[in-house]
């Protein structure tokens, strides 16, 4: 069994047992359109596991369980389920499960983005005009980013501009919004978090690096291979290491931002094991410790420099 069809069995457990995410739902859907055999398999495993499941009246309905009647593929348009012509059987709860989980997260994502705007609108009337520049063009880089006639993220600048923004814009603006002045320091602690967050982009890209080349979107991952991919999270994840103790060692930043290093053991143990070659819904955990990393690398930072002004 090649590689590429072990990740896509691991994806079609994880979505039978509901436990995978959206973006390997896709990719499922898109395999099992495609794929005869693979087409069979899911509907003997549904048919197993409502028989397990004691479901003696199972009905037959969409491909996916807990998936919606149409689906955003990520590439300008909606197909129905219906329309890959993947019959299975999947229980009525489902759905309805599936439905409570979409709205929610549809609504989180509104008051979340209500949020952002009520704080960026004070700290725009309290800090001045660049805040609004800086609140401007994050917008768009996040629109952009897979929305618009030339959506960069599926170009192979998705990485960088993850880079810029949610490292150097984030902890430049987030400094600016202190102390009303943009220093090297700032621009020094910006590099460890950059790292780390263009981190989390590589895992999900890597996840989905097959969906994507089918897809024809063009990740950083598709561009350089599965290989390079994984190199380069080894590379950000110590990286970001490397370059807390260059800029200490030249007092960009305090040493008590040596703190940060508590985060070199996960970092390191995170980094053997994508270099060791985990896929699929296997990647999906490393997702969720990256981003731990990431938070707990951010932290110290920052205690590290109001600790050093005492």
């Amino acid at each position: 069994m090649t590689e590429s069809e072990q990740s896509l069995n691991e994806s079609l457990s994880a979505a039978i047992d509901g436990e995978a995410e959206e973006l390997e739902l896709r990719r499922v859907l898109n395999a099992v359109g495609e794929n005869p055999d693979l087409r069979a398999k899911w509907q003997r495993l549904h048919l197993i596991g409502g028989v397990l499941r004691r479901e003696t009246a199972p009905v037959v309905r969409s491909p996916l369980p807990a998936w919606p009647a149409d689906i955003d593929t990520g590439d300008g348009h909606r197909d129905t389920v219906e329309d890959q012509g993947v019959p299975t059987l999947t229980p009525e709860p489902a759905n309805r499960r599936f439905g409570g989980r979409w709205v929610a997260g549809v609504g989180s994502a509104a008051l979340a983005t209500a949020a952002a705007l009520i704080v960026g609108i004070v700290l725009i009337v309290i800090v001045g005009w660049p805040i609004l520049i800086i609140g401007g063009a994050s917008l768009i880089a996040a629109v952009t980013y897979t929305g618009g006639p030339l959506p960069y993220g599926y170009r192979g600048l998705g990485d960088p501009i993850c880079f810029l923004f949610f490292g150097f814009v984030a902890v430049m603006g987030a400094g600016y919004v202190q102390i009303e002045e943009l220093t090297w320091e700032l621009a020094a602690a910006s590099v460890p978090v950059g790292c780390l967050v263009t981190a989390i982009l590589v895992v999900n890209n890597l996840r989905d690096i097959d969906t994507d080349r089918v897809s024809d979107k063009r990740t950083l991952a598709v561009m350089i291979g599965e290989r390079n991919t994984r190199l380069e999270y080894a590379l950000l994840t110590i990286g970001a290491f490397v370059a807390i103790a260059v800029f200490a060692s030249v007092q960009l930043l305090p040493y008590y931002c040596y703190l940060a290093w508590i985060g070199l053991p996960p970092a390191m143990w995170l980094a053997r094991e994508i270099i060791r070659g985990r896929t699929g819904s296997a990647l999906n955990p490393m997702l969720k410790r990256t981003a731990q990393l990431h938070l707990l690398v951010g932290a110290m930072i920052g205690v590290g420099g109001v600790v050093s002004t005492f």
